[in-house]
This record gives structure tokens, C-alpha cells and sequence, in this order.
């Protein structure tokens, strides 16, 4: 037990010692896992999507706060939205306004919670954040998993239909009407 405690105690020394380098590489490895996550589901915009430009983004958002990283994200996200379809970018848009705005509202504070969510869906433990933000969070984080569960179903809603989403490329108002009219559904359903 003793030794436990030891070891406890020189882990403590370390990170204090070190706490700096550990926060910065630590907020760097998520920063490019979530990236690595939204290029994989959504990787249209190519100039974003290379392994150079991920780095380079993820090495900057390094030096940001988190909740500046999470509207780098959403950049991110409608920059890959735009590539694919102006009518997915433009609701797009409109869904990461009214999340952000109540995510901003509610649990500012909870950044990590929304900066790991994509990373929790790939390894496929998604249920892990609303429980880790119940324990270690107030009950407003609650807001932030939320956020964080409505872009996740909405990128995903995109990665399943890209085909139709891009394949109807005319400029007719009522293609363009179905368009929305499609995107919209597929996020009320959900």
C-alpha cells in the first residue's frame, strides 16, 4: 500500500513539475484526434483534409482556449460542408449556430466535453462523455454533450448520403428546395 502511495505521490511531483508541456501535448493529441475524426467522416474540403494542413491546424488550435478550438471545429466542419453542397454548408450553418448558441449559453466552461465527443464516437464509446460529464461536471454540461451529439448525428447523416447530397448539382430553385427540404428532414428524424 505504501508503495502505491509512493508512486502516487512521485506522479504528482512530475506533473507539477511538468504540468505545462503534459497540458499543451495533451490538449495537442486531442485536438488532432478530433480533427483525424471530422476529416475521416467528412473529408471533402482536400486543402483541409491532408495530413500537413490536420497537423498544422491542430498545432496552432494547440495555443487557443477550447472554447476557440470548438469554433475552429466548426470552421472546419462547414469548410467540409461547402465542398460537398452550398445547401449543406448553409444548414449546416444554421444547426452549429443555434448548438453553439445554447452550448455557450448553458456550459461554456465544458469545452472538453464537446472537443472529445467525435473522438469517443470513433472508438465507439459514446456514452462514456454524458457519464464522465454528469460525475465530473455540473448538470449544465449536459448541454455540451448535447451539442456535441447533434453535430456528430448530423456529420454522420452527411457521410451516408454524400452521393445524393452532391449528386444533385443543378441550380433549379426546386432542386435546390428539395435539397434543404432532404437535409432537414434527415436532422428532424434523427
Amino acid at each position: 500500500m505504501t508503495t502505491l502511495l509512493e508512486l502516487r505521490e512521485r506522479v504528482i511531483s512530475i506533473y507539477s513539475q511538468y504540468e505545462n508541456y503534459i497540458n499543451m501535448g495533451a490538449k495537442f493529441l486531442i485536438v488532432l484526434s478530433g480533427l483525424v475524426c471530422i476529416n475521416g467522416q467528412i473529408g471533402y474540403q482536400e486543402t483541409l483534409a491532408g495530413t500537413l494542413p490536420t497537423f498544422l491546424l491542430a498545432l496552432i488550435c494547440t495555443l487557443l482556449s477550447p472554447n476557440l478550438i470548438v469554433a475552429v471545429f466548426g470552421v472546419v466542419i462547414l469548410a467540409h460542408l461547402y465542398s460537398l453542397a452550398l445547401e449543406a454548408a448553409v444548414v449546416g450553418a444554421i444547426l452549429l449556430l443555434v448548438a453553439l448558441l445554447v452550448y455557450y449559453r448553458f456550459a461554456p466552461r465544458d469545452s472538453m466535453l464537446l472537443l472529445l465527443f467525435p473522438i469517443c464516437r470513433t472508438i465507439g464509446i459514446p456514452y462514456a462523455l454524458p457519464i464522465a460529464g454528469g460525475l465530473l461536471y455540473s448538470p449544465a454540461s449536459g448541454a455540451a454533450v448535447a451539442v456535441g451529439v447533434i453535430a456528430d448525428s448530423f456529420i454522420r447523416f452527411i457521410h451516408q448520403n454524400e452521393t445524393v447530397i452532391s449528386s444533385a448539382s443543378g441550380s433549379d430553385t426546386n432542386e435546390i428546395v428539395s435539397r434543404l427540404q432532404f437535409l432537414l428532414d434527415g436532422i428532424v428524424q434523427n
